[in-house]
């Protein structure tokens, strides 16, 4: 079970969480579509339970995040903090030794540890000193590192008097103390390099000491699935990513490690899952190049390379990394089909039973003995056998099958294929012959072959440019974009393929107003992405219209006084 969420405080960009939720005073946390069905029911119900005194805002309280005042003030309630205390214990006692399957990206999670991070997370949102609300401060601290890089819609009011008296700011330890002392996200990362305890030194803080507390289960990482790589001197995420062939990316995700190769070990194992043919990212290297070369389509070196984006704009970023130019992972082997006699056929004849019916053919795979009741469509049903096969396996059965007698025994299936049998369609008999002829066989059409379609293109949107460098289905922007920094479908587009939205609303007319939330795309349908290749072409400098100045005199109606003067450009 590995956090690995950023916990530090941010120093660049503001991530700030607008949530507009209605808030109740008694919310449940879980419902039962999202509680997972191998719990027992006095788990289930332990999850379910309403947390009264809490709002809807608690259990997405986020890491990293940063909230109004007005949203701390309603939320962060001593009646809160007890009822949160109380769902904790009674799932702790209702939930002994069970997990949530595939909770945290996968992985199973205790049942126990579920409460416990919503409550460290809703502590350390809470968190106060001298009245002021630490998570406000925090947000005045990382908008001031970044002046003017605010994300759209902070209102700077929100924080006014609640700046940070400094980097020693009793607010910004306490919160830097309660990750540190957390076994979640960076706190075993922060102890380790014992960040608190040098930044309480330098600040002369001696009365903050840090209480650690650690997870209530193991953290036995899971056994590598496919092959392990020791790390040696010399090493490096590049190095080891070629000479082992796999991808860059594949690499650091199979081992959770930090992107751009940040923080590479320089000892330990590696696990080696994804592993593949790969080609180096050259610089300036484009994904139409990398394709070509690898004799691959670009669909496929997305496909086997995720870290790419949708446009393929990041490539220019993963310069002296690996990229994988076959499917990543163990190859897929068609297994070897073997051919074998469906149990449910007869290889052999059974014994004849006494009370066979007359004239039935004795070359029977299954007899069965007719009872009062009985009628052929039910024999044909019970035994998966046709009526016609049934009325020739039994000759004296005429063709509507009026006539099948109780106290008898009929033949309810063939040896091997129906089709072998003597007066079957097909069947014939080889007669030896001293001598043979041949005549040459020649196969002519009775039909004229028949083309296979080719696919139809998408339709384009109405006056959407159809010569665009790259063009995309709006079915692949139909995602939420909710909590992120994109204010429509439209500016996630333009930002996705690196374009002006002004522009990109001139190439697709009918999205309408681009700064309008409803701004979408239709499924289905064609768009213009990108209009150029590559970076976008400088304006072709036109004319000069500048004019020099002249000054205009204007009369009134006697002619002599001037009622205005004008100061205006006009041609020499």
């Amino acid at each position: 079970m590995a956090f690995s969420i950023n916990a530090s405080l941010p120093t660049g960009i503001v991530f700030i969480l607008f949530l507009y939720i209605n808030l109740v005073s008694a919310v449940p946390f879980f419902t039962n579509s999202t509680v997972p069905t191998n719990l027992t029911t006095t788990c289930s119900n332990a999850l379910l339970k309403d947390v009264t005194g809490c709002t809807s805002l608690v259990p997405v309280f986020r890491n990293g995040f940063f909230y109004l005042t007005s949203s701390l003030e309603k939320t962060c309630t001593p009646a809160c903090s007890t009822a949160l205390a109380s769902y904790e214990g009674g799932i702790a006692s209702a939930c002994v030794g069970q997990s949530w399957a595939g909770y945290d990206d996968g992985n199973d999670m205790p049942l126990d540890i579920i409460p416990n991070l919503i409550k460290f997370q809703y502590d350390l949102t809470c968190l106060q000193d001298s009245g002021r609300w630490c998570n406000v401060v925090a947000a005045s601290a990382a908008v001031g590192g970044d002046p003017g890089l605010s994300p759209v819609g902070w209102d700077s009011s929100a924080i006014n008097g609640s700046e940070p008296s400094g980097p020693c700011d009793l607010c910004l330890i306490k919160n830097l103390q309660m990750q540190a002392a957390s076994p979640y996200y960076d706190g075993p990362e922060l102890r380790s390099q014992s960040i608190y305890d040098t930044k309480t030194s330098s600040c002369g803080v001696t009365n903050l000491p840090l209480a650690t507390s650690t997870l209530s289960f193991s953290t036995t990482p899971a056994a590598c699935t496919g092959k392990t790589y020791a790390i040696t001197s010399g090493d490096s995420c590049y190095s080891i990513s070629k000479s082992q062939g796999i991808g860059t990316a594949w690499l650091l995700s199979d081992n959770n490690l930090g992107a751009y190769c940040s923080d590479f070990p320089s000892s330990g194992n590696l696990c080696l899952t994804n592993t593949c043919d790969t080609v180096e990212v050259g610089v300036n290297s484009t994904c139409k190049e990398i394709a070509k070369a690898a004799n691959i389509t670009e669909s496929q070196l997305k496909a086997w390379n995720p870290s790419i984006n949708a446009g393929c704009y990041n490539v220019e970023k993963m310069n002296g990394t690996q990229v994988c130019i076959s499917g990543p992972g163990t190859p897929y082997v068609v297994p070897h089909a073997t051919v074998t006699l469906a149990p449910s056929i007869a290889s052999t004849a059974v014994a004849v039973p006494t009370d066979a019916a007359d004239a039935v053919n004795r070359n029977c795979g299954r007899w069965y003995h007719a009872v009062s009741g009985d009628y052929c469509n039910l024999l044909t049903l019970r035994f998966s056998i046709s009526l016609q096969d049934f009325v020739f396996l039994n000759p004296p059965i005429n063709e509507n099958c009026t006539n099948l007698f109780a106290e008898e025994s009929y033949c309810v299936q063939a040896v091997g294929d129906i089709n072998t049998y003597s007066g079957r369609p097909g069947y014939h008999t080889l007669i030896p012959s001293n001598t043979a002829s041949f005549i040459p066989l020649v196969l002519t059409p009775t039909t004229a072959a028949t083309t296979i379609p080719t696919p139809t293109a998408l339709p384009l949107a109405p006056g959407t440019r159809d010569d665009c460098s790259n063009m995309f289905d709006g079915a692949i922007f139909q995602k939420d974009i909710t909590g992120t920094m994109h204010f429509n479908q439209c500016d996630f587009a333009a930002d996705i393929y690196r374009v002006d939205i002004e522009d990109f609303g001139l190439w697709n007319p009918d999205i309408g107003n681009v700064s309008l939330s409803t701004c979408s795309f239709k499924p289905g349908t064609q768009y213009c992405g990108k209009l150029f290749s590559g970076q976008a072409p400088l304006p072709v400098a036109g004319p000069s219209f500048s004019l020099p100045l002249r000054i205009v005199v204007i009369y009134g109606p006697d002619m002599h006084t001037a009622s205005e003067t004008l100061l205006i450009q006009i041609r020499p």
